[in-house]
């Protein structure tokens, strides 16, 4: 169908020159009302060109539909790679969970700044941005090799993180890092360069 538009659209513009030498030599030779009805069979032979070559709403709908795409594939992406940050502070508060059962207070306070501050920037930062279904699955490997709830992904993560922070009389300072206030700033002020681009690579993966 598209090509018979173009094929009659081509013919179209084919006739319309002469037309116009028509209508030119008719304002010479001819009276009023055939003038008249050269102008009218222009405009007719105008109006159909147009029509032909003019894109299609759906090729218009179609545009809007692409242009927008990216959006929805770094949405899809973002939720798999906090999948992968939510399992990394797993990991890693396993770690801290372990030497505390174990009596080691080594390294402990910092230890659950850095998750907190991981969890914050590979977890919450991206929950508020795009404002996930919290009873949607994810894939969390260090819970379960199956899907889970988001909201389960979150309760094993950043709310483990407050409870062992209860735990080490580091509450406030761990729920400040979490809720991104002052000592956030302050605490990631205080690390070297090379310990947030190293966090940034766990966390921040393809963002």
């Amino acid at each position: 169908m598209k090509a018979v538009k173009i094929i009659f659209g081509i013919f179209l513009c084919l006739t319309l020159p002469m037309s116009l030498y028509s209508f030119f030599t008719g304002t010479i030779n001819e009276g009023v009302p055939e003038v008249i009805g050269h102008l009218i069979a222009i405009a007719i032979i105008v109006f159909l060109i147009y029509r032909c070559f003019k894109p299609s709403k759906k090729n218009h709908i179609k545009k809007e539909n692409t242009f927008e795409l990216p959006k929805n594939e770094k949405k899809i992406k973002d939720y798999v790679n906090l999948g992968h940050s939510i399992n990394i502070v797993i990991l890693k508060l396993s770690e801290i969970f372990e030497k505390h059962k174990a009596g080691d207070s080594h390294d402990l306070k910092e230890g659950i700044y850095l998750v907190a501050y991981a969890a914050r920037k590979g977890i919450v930062d991206r929950i508020d941005k795009y404002d996930w279904n919290m009873e949607g699955p994810i894939l969390i490997p260090a819970i379960s090799p199956n899907n889970i709830t988001l909201d389960t992904a979150y309760a094993n993560s950043v709310l483990l993180i407050k409870d062992l922070s209860r735990e080490l009389n580091l509450e406030l300072e761990v729920e400040g890092i979490l809720e991104k206030q002052n000592f956030y700033y302050e605490f990631e002020s205080m690390l070297p360069k090379e310990v947030i681009n190293q966090i940034d690579k766990l966390v921040l993966i393809n963002t």
